[in-house]
């Protein structure tokens, strides 16, 4: 019980350290504002306040709205100030061709407050400032229109957009969904295989070490804070000349080489910001590719006289996971450039012809898909 006991003390104790920021900051506004009115011996009065005047991109978050909710919300709680009704206030504001949205100086203040029966207005700005909201208020005695108060806050913008978001139009700084162009390559080292023979006559697998590469299209999507979904489609993925061989040391004609393919991917990474532009992006992923041989319409080919082989039908299918980590720069706020470095599950891609009388598989190029790969993206954002 003792315990039981012990560990509640240490929760209520806490309490106040877990509550939020915003708070104790909107408090120390209404207690400079109670002491500097009780020094000029206003007691007891009605104040006015006034949505807070800021930038369009901030009045379009409603960041100037918020700040207003706020503070009302802390000189309810303190109870000193009595407060001006916002409907009468709101008439007030368009009898006098002004607006909430609008800014308010404090002779404008003192005289809206006055008709609104207030003896106090409350008003001031907010702007941003690096990653912080700078918040200045000032309490105006409307009957002289003398600012009789003055204070500076700075709350970091993070805190303020977490516990003010109930106030708030949320636009993420990085905007939650962004469509992006990529391009992937790598280098492919293709495998020795052995020398077959059909209809008397040697067919030579002959390997070269090729490139993969793809061109894909793909999405971003911000499923929760400094986590992203990434899905990517590849239209288009060529592993180069990797499938050439020679019959009695006559290379096949046209080259019987080009892999063409298609694939898919989805991967969720975590986000860090490095600098104001800068961030790092890493995570793990599941991707599944297709590749088929390519040649020119090409179907069979004659070995000697009677003999024939045909390619290859269908393809080889790649799947596995990966692990994936880069860096993505935005020069502003709609455009972005990603680079990414991505370890994958090794698979293995063959070609196989088949002899048609016999059926047999004739292996001609055998390679592993690549353990690593890069890969870029230029991504719009909106």
């Amino acid at each position: 019980m003792k315990e039981l006991l012990f560990v509640a003390a240490l929760l209520l104790g806490a309490a106040p350290a877990m509550a939020g920021e915003l708070d104790p900051r909107f408090d120390a506004i209404v207690k400079q504002f109670v002491r500097d009115a009780g020094a000029k011996n206003i007691t007891a009065p009605t104040a006015a306040v006034f949505p807070y005047s800021c930038d369009e991109k901030l009045a379009k978050k409603r960041v100037d709205l918020a700040v207003g909710e706020l503070l009302t919300a802390r000189l309810m709680k303190d109870g000193t100030f009595k407060l001006a009704e916002r409907t009468q206030l709101e008439s007030i504001l368009k009898e006098q061709a002004l607006g909430l949205s609008g800014a308010i100086d404090s002779a404008a203040a003192a005289q809206v407050g006055k008709l609104a029966g207030a003896r106090l207005s409350v008003l001031g700005t907010v702007a941003r400032v690096g990653n912080s909201y700078q918040i200045s208020s000032k309490l105006v005695d409307t009957e002289t229109a003398e600012i009789i108060s003055a204070s500076i806050v700075e709350v970091p913008l993070e805190t303020f957009d977490s516990e003010a978001s109930r106030y708030l139009v949320l636009v993420p700084e990085r905007e939650a969904l962004g469509i992006y162009l990529g391009f992937m390559a790598a280098p492919v080292k293709t495998k020795s295989l052995p020398v077959l023979t059909v209809n008397s006559k040697a067919l030579t697998p002959q390997p070269q070490d090729v490139s993969l590469w793809g061109i894909s299209v793909g999405l971003r999507y911000q499923v929760a804070k400094k986590w992203v979904a990434d899905l990517a489609v590849f239209p288009a993925l060529t592993l180069g000349t990797a499938a050439k061989f020679s019959i009695q040391d006559a290379p096949y004609p046209p080259p019987a080489g080009t892999l063409d393919g298609m694939g898919a991917r989805l991967c969720f990474n975590r986000t860090q910001g490095l600098t104001k532009k800068l961030r790092a992006i890493y995570g793990l992923g599941y991707q599944v590719y297709n590749f088929e041989p390519y040649d020119e319409g090409v179907q069979e080919i004659e070995v000697g006289v009677g003999s024939y082989i045909d390619k290859p039908k269908g393809g080889n299918d790649i799947y596995g996971a990966f692990a994936r980590a880069g860096a993505e720069y935005r020069p502003s706020e709609r455009f972005a450039f990603s680079v990414f470095g991505q370890l994958n599950q090794t698979d293995n891609i063959t070609v196989e012809w088949t002899e048609r009388s016999t059926n047999r598989k004739l292996k001609i190029m055998e390679l592993d898909f690549p353990v690593f790969l890069l890969d870029t993206a230029m991504t719009f954002y909106f």
